[in-house]
């Protein structure tokens, strides 16, 4: 049974996946879906958002019932570049080296921070003979001549053949691939976020190649796949890549149009695709006049007109690639994505293009599971097919290397000798630890069995010293400098003489400010001072700040005005006084279990001498 495989093709705003067979020969698809891909996660096909992305990919799955762990990633994203390059035909394992050794040549870029593939163009043919394909035998004998150095008996089979073709006048057309490392390595978080594991990355021109190659019969054919906000043109012979460019509009280039027109009533681009895809919009021609000054024709040209920038890109790439390849004109227009669905676009690009223009009524290549529903809309899901042909399977380094280490025998059996050797002590060390934690076992359990006659009297105890913290709590929360603060009034009263009057107080529990008058003046402020940090503890730092007379100089009774201000320590000192008391109350049972120890040894002594 073969393997199954989800192909997910993360868009702008559409995400594509695919549930089928991971298989090049006719694989089976068991279902397509599509979701909208949150704003924002993407940008130019990385992975900007993962978090988010594989959330609603992994909602997806649960609610379509598939559990598959490994997944094709394929990529939609203009930084990734290729190059066609002509190499010796050698063996697939000889290629890629031959491939890594030319990107520095084929790719004006630090290699450094790119990930380089390939794929292969065709079959090899003679050097100087770039149409001529190779014939089957001359295949067949290359391979041998590479694979079956070794195999003496095979040589023998086939010598004949083997001599008659020269290994050197064989070469290969190569399409190789570059793609930035950080965009690579976004695609391994995605699977990991998701909880796949990555079967390939796949370059998204190069699946569309895939599965249109099987599409379409001899001689040259022209691929359009029309997407959202851009365009893919492929232009194939067979087995063939001979062209590829992507154009910058889709459908937006008619959807826009339909949206800025008021009477067309369509705000969204839903609504406007629907419009199209149902309705016939579009003219037959570009540029077609409105003789009869109809209102609603006149609206129908407008759309189709602004449809030019989208058919101008096309013509250009027709008309190069005629400029380049004379002896093999394109001969027949294949039109796939979201564009096939527009009424009147295949009559639209025959016209302009001067080619027939289809869509393929059947995909060929694949087949469909009975459950199945097959209509046109499966065209969009075409890049997710051909994932599973011939991917570019860019690799990310770490993965590589990490593959590269694999390949090596000798570490694999120094860790495996050397995890026999741990996991031995291990197992020791384990049996050792398990007949000593047995005996703590029992004695722990001798020990509880003999304290369960005073389990009462420990809960009870146990709730006395709960409630008493709750009690401290509560105390300590309550009991506040300013509680003190009657007493402390009475003190500086004791001390300060009797023409000290209070007019106001300010405490924030920490500081006070005490304002006062008085009929004298103070013979000594110094000495007030010192009498107040002496004789009240709940205080300490007394500043008398200003003095004043309140009344002229010349009157005979004057008021003078003090300010004073101290830290009030009430909750400090107290403090200190039950830490005090506490530490004497351990020096005293201290003393007294001491003293006991003492007795008790000299009566030890005393019974000893008898």
């Amino acid at each position: 049974m073969a393997k199954k495989v989800l192909v997910i093709r993360v868009g702008s705003r559409t995400t594509h996946i695919v549930h089928m067979d991971n298989v090049d020969d006719e694989p089976s698809i068991y279902g397509c879906m599509r979701v909208t891909t949150p704003e924002g996660c993407v940008s130019d096909g990385q992975i900007i958002d993962v978090t988010d992305l594989a959330r609603v990919i992994v909602k997806t799955m649960k609610e379509k019932h598939i559990s598959c762990k490994d997944a094709i990633f394929v990529i939609p994203s203009s930084k990734i570049a290729s190059r066609e390059a002509t190499m010796p035909a050698v063996s697939k394992q000889r290629m890629g080296a031959l491939v890594q050794a030319r990107v520095g040549d084929l790719f004006p870029v630090d290699v450094e921070q790119y990930v380089f593939s390939h794929v292969l163009q065709g079959k090899p043919y003679k050097g100087g003979e770039e149409t001529k394909l190779a014939t089957e035998q001359e295949f067949d004998n290359l391979v041998e001549a590479e694979e079956g150095k070794n195999n003496k008996k095979k040589k023998k089979k086939k010598n004949e053949s083997t001599d008659s073709v020269d290994d050197s006048e064989l070469v290969q057309d190569v399409l190789v691939f570059a793609a930035p490392t950080e965009l690579v390595n976004s695609y391994y978080a995605l699977a990991d976020a998701i909880g796949v594991k990555i079967s390939s990355l796949e370059a998204d021109g190069n699946s569309v190649f895939q599965i249109m190659k099987r599409q379409v019969g001899s001689g040259t054919s022209l691929s359009i796949q029309i997407n959202r906000d851009s365009t893919l043109v492929n232009v194939v012979n067979q087995d063939k890549l001979l062209l590829q460019r992507v154009v910058p509009y889709g459908v937006n280039v008619f959807t826009d149009a339909i949206q800025e027109e008021p009477a067309f009533r369509c705000e969204t681009f839903d609504k406007a695709y629907k419009l199209i895809s149902s309705q016939r919009v579009l003219m037959p021609h570009l540029g077609v006049d409105n003789t009869s000054d109809d209102f609603s024709l006149q609206k129908r040209i407008e759309v189709t007109n602004n449809g030019d920038y989208l058919i101008g890109n096309i013509i250009r790439v027709v008309e190069y690639y005629n400029a380049q390849h004379r002896g093999e004109p394109i001969q027949n227009v294949s039109l796939i994505g979201w564009g096939c669905s527009i009424v009147g676009i295949h009559e639209l690009l025959s016209n302009e293009l001067g080619l027939p223009t289809t869509t393929p009524t059947e995909i060929a290549g694949v087949r469909f599971n009975r459950k199945v529903e097959i209509s046109i809309s499966m065209l969009q899901y075409l890049n997710c097919m051909g994932a599973v042909f011939a991917p570019v399977n860019f690799i990310s380094k770490d993965v590589a290397e990490k593959d590269a280490k694999k390949g090596t025998m000798v570490g694999p059996i120094l860790i495996f000798g050397l995890l026999v050797c741990v996991a031995a002590v291990i197992a020791g060390w384990s049996y050792l630890n398990l007949f000593t934690a047995r005996d703590e076992r029992d004695a722990a359990q001798m020990k509880v069995n003999s304290m369960a006659s005073i389990e009462p009297e420990y809960n009870e105890l146990m709730a006395v010293e709960k409630n008493y913290g709750t009690y401290k709590g509560v105390k300590v929360a309550t009991d506040l400098n300013n509680n003190h603060l009657r007493q402390l009034l009475d003190d500086i009263q004791a001390i300060c003489p009797a023409s000290f009057t209070i007019n106001s107080i300010v405490s924030d529990g920490k500081t006070v400010t005490i304002n006062a008058d008085s009929y004298e003046k103070l013979s000594s402020v110094s000495a007030l001072i010192i009498q107040l940090n002496n004789n009240i503890p709940m205080i300490r730092n007394v500043w008398i700040e200003t003095i004043q007379s309140k009344k002229p100089g010349k009157a005979k009774n004057k008021d003078y005005g003090y300010t004073m201000t101290f830290e009030f320590i009430a909750n400090e000192l107290k403090a200190a006084q039950e830490l005090s008391d506490v530490l004497s109350d351990v020096m005293e049972a201290q003393d007294q279990s001491t003293e006991n120890e003492t007795v008790t040894a000299v009566d030890n002594t005393e019974g000893g001498d008898q």
